[in-house]
């Protein structure tokens, strides 16, 4: 309970505002946030279905605030189109790797050299989600034929799991990165609490459940549909 009224107190929208008497005393109290130390922030778009970046929308005035006073978005594809992946603090993938797409390969490993922070957001980059039922062999399309996860091609960071996840997860996410890269001690101690679970779940790949579900579970006959 502590953990989260703090990071409430972080996250000023999050917070309740205190009431004040009068405009002037209003206007004093207002936080003043340093722009000039702002994150940068990408979206990595793999095999997905832009939900995760839907989701991200999702937070609407979350997402203005981010933008405002935490983050500055330099790559993202699905929103304008750029040449080369740039340098990036904190970067969001969303999707899995076609492993035969030579280009989705090469594009990841350069997403991993060129970020300090790498985040699969959402299943399909944490775990495969529906992708990894396509494990080769299919005839309709033999060119794009098999995907994985992120973690089974590069060092990730932290885990987002969720289809899609919420939009409060990946904010909280992307605050609490700025806080971990930005931030004083205190702040940093608070990021690394918030982000310690998801971080493990990194660790951990596909086995997040302790078990890979797919090739431990499904792939051994052992899933008889949704009342398993």
């Amino acid at each position: 309970m502590e953990l989260l009224n703090s990071i409430k107190k972080t996250m000023s929208w999050e917070a309740k505002p205190t009431q004040v008497a009068t405009e002037k005393k209003v206007e004093a109290t207002k936080e003043i946030k340093p722009v000039a130390n702002k994150i940068k922030l990408g979206h990595v778009h793999m095999s997905g279905c832009t939900g995760c970046l839907v989701s991200l929308a999702d937070n609407n005035l979350g997402l203005i605030k981010i933008l405002d006073d935490y983050a500055d978005l330099v790559y993202s594809l699905t929103l304008a189109d750029v040449r080369h992946i740039p340098e990036m603090d904190v970067a969001l993938v969303e999707g899995s790797v076609c492993i035969q797409d030579h280009e989705s390969v090469e594009d990841i490993k350069e997403t991993r050299r060129k970020s300090k922070i790498v985040v699969a957001l959402g299943s399909c980059a944490s775990y495969g989600n529906i992708t990894r039922f396509s494990r080769g062999g299919q005839h309709n399309q033999p060119q794009h034929e098999s995907f994985l996860p992120i973690g089974d091609l590069i060092d990730v960071d932290i885990y987002i799991p969720g289809c899609p996840p919420s939009p409060e997860l990946i904010r909280n996410v992307a605050v609490m990165a700025y806080l971990l890269l930005q931030g004083d001690e205190e702040q940093k101690a608070l990021a690394g609490k918030y982000l310690k679970s998801l971080m493990d779940l990194a660790k951990r790949g596909t086995t997040g459940c302790f078990c890979d579900l797919m090739n431990d579970v499904i792939n051994q006959g052992l899933c008889m549909g949704c009342g398993t």
